[in-house]
């Protein structure tokens, strides 16, 4: 959810969200059952983002083409949108992968490697959890 807002706001451009794409935003994170505290978390996380992070000066995965014959497509560009998106780095993205590749016996499941990925990225958010607005 958080990773579709993100896109929509860098496709759309950042000048262009508006309050009403943020309120929908924020409404759609209440659906989850995430405390309010979360729910903070994520949105101050998301505003580091908008601000700070540039998504067209990531470089493709020198690997990328490898990791594509082995991982499955919608598995394998979700996890590169994350990177792209910096919700994940890419240090933490060779982590995951790394990961799936030492456990090959199983396939890599979509909700598998969502759940990967959801992990990182909660770690992630951790330091924002501490954040009030005074």
């Amino acid at each position: 959810m958080v990773l579709d807002f993100l896109k929509k706001a860098y496709r759309k451009g950042l000048r262009k969200v508006n309050s009403s794409d943020w309120k929908s935003f924020c409404d759609k994170l209440k659906t989850f059952s995430v405390s309010a505290e979360e729910a903070n978390a994520i949105g101050f996380w998301t505003i580091e983002n908008l601000a700070c992070h540039n998504p067209s000066r990531m470089q493709p995965r020198s690997l990328q083409e490898f990791e594509e014959r082995i991982f499955p497509g919608a598995v394998h560009s979700e996890l590169v949108e994350a990177v792209q998106f910096g919700m994940v780095s890419e240090l933490q993205c060779e982590n995951i992968l790394e990961e799936f590749l030492e456990n090959s016996s199983q396939a890599v499941l979509p909700d598998k490697m969502l759940s990967s990925l959801s992990d990182v990225w909660s770690r992630n958010i951790q330091g924002f959890r501490s954040i009030k607005v005074s």
